[in-house]
């Protein structure tokens, strides 16, 4: 439950300003960032994110999913973060990947 609790504050701090963070169940959670509409600024907070686990000998695998405000399905987001998630767990694990590149190897 520590690792939990120390996950779920690096969370908070990384994404304050910019997110909504919520625990999912189990060991997962979802970050929301509202108007992140450029890959570069989330792999910017990615890397500050990466950062501060690995200072906390924590490790994580993400995905990451774009949603267009005007198609938007919980749903199909949450699906294509999961196919990224479950991509980055099966190829080494510690480690994010924005699903625009995981439909681009399959």
């Amino acid at each position: 439950m520590k690792f939990l609790k120390k996950t779920a504050h690096i969370l908070f701090d990384t994404f304050n300003e910019t997110g909504l963070v919520g625990r999912y169940g189990g060991d997962e959670f979802q970050v929301f960032i509202k108007g992140a509409q450029k890959r570069e600024k989330i792999e910017s907070v990615m890397v500050k994110l990466y950062k501060s686990l690995e200072e906390m000998n924590l490790h994580c695998s993400a995905g990451v999913a774009f949603v267009n405000a005007k198609e938007f399905s919980f749903n199909e987001m949450f699906s294509r973060a999961d196919d990224a998630l479950y991509w980055c767990k099966k190829n080494g694990r510690s480690k994010y990947k924005f699903h625009e590149d995981f439909k681009k190897e399959y």
